[in-house]
């Protein structure tokens, strides 16, 4: 049985880290599994969620060397994933990877598009904050429909047009759980977030309202708080963004998408009553942990790792990359020839 090294970008207040490192590492060792998280460690496969540094780097180039295999776990874009793995370094990782992992097949579109000869497999997202099961609450009736929404304080821009909306809608009282240090400059009652009581929290609402409408980048976004929501007993009504989109087609509420602020009144209105968000949870609870509990992703995980081509992973000397190719790489990734050359000047040349 193969074993496991998992370096995570943060603790389990982390988002990304907690699903896509912490728990399959809590899932593995329950199996008996030999699994280790954060520090470097020798495994059969060392996995790298999305943080790269130059010790990572160094670890990976012996790792590999010493015939482990390298998943690089990458779940952000743009400056998001710049923040966690600046691009020379990201770039290195990317080359040292013998499969790279992506939340999205948006988000591996975008890593292939300079590389087209990277090998990339989407690794979904599991429900969130440790479900045994779906959980079902008693469905309020309220004189206002609580519409709740979550999430940090650098998303907290693409609210604000469904925020006005929302405040236009009546008998409804829009709900934000982000970071206690965010501006709050919306109508809305605000609740900072916290792992130990979000559960309560989104329980407190009536639905859920997520958008990833946007930048290029926000639209790569995975479908997790939707499947959360729904999972822990609160309908959700979504963006017609892409994984949003396939989301609602696989649990069958591709009624409850919208298209922009101008759609989101009549979503609101077909879950006013509590029957309707009865019928929502009765179509989509089942399918939602069978396809997205925490079990089905590792699962999908250890297909990925397990269909990893064995023929060219045999103990020998690696080498990074060219400065060469590595300035042709970013000339593609940036934003626009402009920012490649400004941010060239500013950080990316040794």
């Amino acid at each position: 049985m193969p074993s496991f090294c998992w370096l995570p970008a943060g603790d389990r207040d982390t988002a990304s880290s907690r699903l896509r490192c912490w728990l399959p590492h809590d899932l593995m060792t329950a199996s008996g599994v030999e699994s280790h998280v954060g520090e470097p460690k020798p495994a059969d496969f060392v996995v790298v969620q999305k943080k790269v540094t130059e010790t990572v780097i160094e670890f990976a180039l012996q790792a590999k060397e010493a015939g482990s295999r390298i998943v690089y776990d990458v779940d952000d874009s743009g400056d998001a994933l710049w923040y966690w793995a600046p691009p020379k370094l990201c770039f290195q990782m990317l080359n040292l990877a013998d499969i790279v992992t992506t939340d999205t097949p948006e988000r591996a579109e975008w890593l292939r598009k300079p590389m087209p000869r990277l090998k990339t497999e989407t690794w979904f997202n599991p429900v969130d904050y440790g479900p045994q099961e779906t959980v079902r609450q008693p469905v309020q009736a309220r004189n206002e429909l609580r519409i709740f929404w979550f999430g940090s304080t650098s998303t907290l821009s693409s609210l604000r047009p469904y925020a006005e909306a929302i405040a236009r809608t009546p008998a409804t009282r829009l709900v934000v759980c982000t970071g206690d240090e965010a501006p709050q400059n919306l109508d809305a009652e605000y609740i900072p977030w916290n792992r130990d009581t979000f559960i309560e929290t989104l329980q407190g609402c009536d639905v859920t309202c997520m958008m990833h409408d946007g930048s290029v980048y926000n639209r790569m976004k995975s479908n997790h708080k939707m499947t959360t929501s729904i999972c822990w007993g609160i309908p959700a009504i979504v963006s017609a963004t892409p994984d949003y989109q396939r989301a609602a087609e696989k649990l069958g509420v591709e009624e409850f998408v919208f298209s922009g602020p101008s759609q989101l009144h009549s979503a609101i209105e077909r879950l006013r009553t509590p029957q309707s968000r009865i019928n929502y949870l009765d179509q989509a609870q089942p399918r939602v942990w069978e396809y997205f509990s925490p079990q089905a992703s590792l699962n999908r995980f250890e297909e990925i790792v397990g269909n990893i081509d064995t023929e060219d992973l045999s103990p020998g000397k690696v080498t990074l990359p060219s400065k060469a190719r590595y300035v042709r790489w970013w000339m593609q990734m940036a934003e626009s020839p402009l920012s490649a050359i400004r941010d060239f000047s500013r950080r990316l040349l040794p």
